[in-house]
């Protein structure tokens, strides 16, 4: 861990496409490897020295851990700053798990905090660092199309699932190996 001292020595080595750079998100198909590009990804024009300077990598489901520690390798030849590689990881990963909206069904947060603990220790074995999950907003209508994804209509429940299942995927400790950083999702209003 940095100190804060450390850390803005670190920030301040950055030059301007380093630190514009992480605000920047490509799949993991722009290092060799096959990623779920949604779009038309050949249009876009990046150069070689500017993919180097990208921040994360959504890496959801494609490639070993043996395949991201290649691209990071390859990636701090070129560049001070770690990728970050995210995913959409909302229920379970090697192990499937019951959406969040049948979780909160349980009405038992010990249970999802342990379920988030087992799926941070499967997502980071495979080499992700981020989820974005939990998602927060609150689904009143049946009808949106990512109702499953969150913990329903009660704001108390959404809240003690949330937070039930922000402890199970980071645990105690930020730096231990099956930590996994949440992503806590969306804008507000976002559900209704």
């Amino acid at each position: 861990m940095l100190t804060e001292q450390q850390l803005e020595e670190f920030y301040d080595s950055l030059s301007e496409e380093d630190r514009l750079g992480q605000l920047l998100q490509l799949s993991t198909s722009y290092f060799g490897q096959d990623g779920m590009v949604t779009g038309e990804a050949t249009g876009w024009k990046f150069s070689e020295e500017s993919v180097y300077h990208v921040g994360s990598l959504i890496s959801n489901t494609t490639g070993t851990a043996a395949d991201l520690r290649a691209i990071q390798e390859e990636h701090m030849k070129h560049s001070k700053v770690p990728l970050l590689f995210m995913a959409d990881i909302i229920s379970g990963l090697e192990v499937a798990l019951p959406f969040p909206l049948a979780l909160a069904c349980s009405f038992d947060p010990d249970m999802v905090k342990e379920l988030a603990h087992l799926t941070a220790e499967d997502a980071t074995a495979l080499g992700r660092n981020v989820t974005f999950s939990p998602m927060v907003d609150i689904s009143r209508d049946a009808r949106w199309g990512r109702a499953q994804e969150s913990y329903g209509e009660d704001v108390l429940l959404g809240c003690r699932m949330a937070k039930a299942m922000v402890e199970g995927y980071q645990g105690e400790d930020p730096a231990a190996p099956d930590s996994l950083s949440a992503c806590v999702k969306h804008f507000a209003a976002y559900g209704y």
